[in-house]
């Protein structure tokens, strides 16, 4: 979802739909819209509507989605404390921000900096706080997000590393200040939290099916209930749970060639490589693969700004790539590459011309 965009320029929500409601009747896809399942009878093959009504099913999926991880913080009920996560939290922030006179968002990975960036395009100053030691820790290693902490800068993005978020102090029951563990204090009339997912999974764990960190699927995305699949956010794959878009179209076309008994390449998931896309401001940022790793081999383009580097742990984990640039992607033929971690240097090497 793009709620960065939406947070920055107010449009609706409806612009976030992947298809027209034309695609759905042209398609045979009928649609219930602004109604929940209240119960799941897998032994039966039914499911309870929230007004009494059942349904009664063939095969099913569940694409229950997450709810955003709120930490038992005091102070967490202030006003002036918003998620970062659907469309109604773009609109109350971008409400909140226009009348803040200093905000703080609460978590450093790809969802806090994109929150970050929209506070920003408000005209409110930010500061983003991180437990980690650098930014995005799931996607970077430590080189590429030093290279991203002052680009951040330069975009009006402050950044505090390694400081844990003791409180939420209030005054006249607004957020007022954020007290650290260390006994620092930073000052902030909006905070915004977006610290991750947790797994929506309670329709699940109600109807007896596997649920640890997510719904338990296989490499066909079937859970422990015959004929019940599940997709996305909410589904635990050989113990991970994937909170960006590219896996879920990975396996919603798994789970559809599963469901339908057809054969080919999209028939079983074996999981899919972490990659992750950041704008903001004009800078682009791509990540893909593992953070860290056994070897490390890095790119250094002539052009300052432009870095890429790549890890590999193992000959059968996927690579991990990043580049991180002001306008564009590096160049498809670098004119340096040194292994750090490494003494090996590719014979293609040449160092750049001064």
């Amino acid at each position: 979802m793009r709620l960065s965009e939406l947070l920055i320029t107010g449009e609706d929500a409806d612009t976030l739909c992947i298809r027209p409601a034309e695609w759905f009747e042209e398609h045979g896809v009928a649609t219930l819209l602004g109604r929940w399942v209240t119960a799941l009878d897998a032994a039966a093959r039914t499911l309870t509507l929230d007004g009494g009504e059942e349904l009664a099913y063939g095969t099913l999926v569940l694409a229950t989605g997450s709810q955003p991880l709120m930490p038992p913080l005091p102070g967490i009920d202030l006003a002036g404390v918003h998620p970062f996560r659907g469309p109604e939290d773009c609109r109350d922030i971008r409400t909140a921000a226009r009348a803040a006179t200093r905000a703080a968002v609460i978590g450093g990975g790809l969802l806090g900096l994109e929150a970050a960036r929209g506070v920003v395009e408000q005209g409110c100053p930010v500061t983003v706080v991180h437990l980690m030691d650098r930014l995005m820790e799931r996607q970077l290693d430590a080189g590429a997000a030093a290279l991203l902490q002052p680009a951040l800068a330069e975009r009006g993005i402050a950044v505090t590393l390694e400081r844990r978020t003791e409180a939420i102090e209030g005054r006249d029951g607004r957020v007022h200040k954020l007290r650290f563990a260390d006994g620092g204090e930073l000052a902030a009339d909006l905070v915004v939290v977006s610290i991750g997912i947790r797994a929506e999974t309670s329709l699940a764990q109600a109807a007896g099916l596997e649920v640890e960190r997510g719904v338990v699927v296989d490499d066909t995305l079937a859970t422990s209930a015959p004929g019940v699949y599940a997709v996305g956010e909410c589904a635990q794959h050989r113990g991970v749970v994937y909170g960006l878009v590219a896996p879920i179209h990975e396996q919603a076309r798994v789970a559809a060639s599963a469901m339908l008994g057809r054969g080919g390449r999209d028939t079983v998931y074996t999981g899919s490589v972490p990659s992750a896309k950041l704008k903001v401001a004009g800078l682009d940022l791509v990540a893909a693969g593992a953070a860290t790793g056994e070897s490390e081999a890095v790119v250094i383009d002539a052009e300052p700004a432009c870095t890429a580097s790549s890890w590999s742990a193992a000959a059968a984990s996927p690579a991990r790539s990043c580049w991180a640039t002001p306008a564009a992607p590096p160049r498809s033929s670098p004119p340096c590459a040194r292994a750090s971690r490494s003494t090996t240097r590719s014979p293609r090497c040449r160092p750049p011309r001064r």
